[in-house]
């Protein structure tokens, strides 16, 4: 999977306490450097201090998503969704993580919930229908 798949990769320092942004922080530059396994520890850190630290779940969920674990990306993507349910962008990636698993209903629902909250439509379907081509 490509990284251009990935809609959102947060990688400035937002929110969160300031050792929990540490970790984010650290998780984001071993992320960049591709040590995604080592970055997803860093996340889980950050949102063991701060457990609302939406940024954290965002940044892991695309870590996930990259090391072909849509469940565990999902999950995280989920988390991000409850912190900020009008973010369109965490609706479009766990719509990606969900075409991964299979998950074709959840994800056009992700897709629409997406699209009604200002993501562009046809970037969202095209990435979709290329990654079912890769299943």
């Amino acid at each position: 999977m490509t990284s251009a798949l990935i809609l959102t990769l947060i990688l400035a320092v937002c929110g969160g306490s300031s050792a929990a942004q540490e970790h984010f922080a650290a998780g984001a530059e071993l992320q960049k450097q591709g040590q995604f396994e080592a970055a997803i520890t860093e996340y889980e850190e950050a949102i063991r201090l701060d457990p609302d630290y939406r940024d954290a779940y965002t940044n892991q969920g695309a870590a996930y998503l990259i090391l072909d674990r849509p469940e565990k990306a999902t999950q995280s993507f989920g988390e991000w969704i409850r912190l900020g349910p009008e973010d369109g962008a965490a609706y479009a990636n766990r719509a990606l993580s969900f075409t991964h698993l299979g998950k074709d209903l959840e994800a056009q629902k992700d897709v629409e919930r997406a699209v009604a909250l200002g993501i562009g439509r046809d970037q969202l379907e095209r990435t979709i229908e290329d990654m079912k081509g890769q299943r």
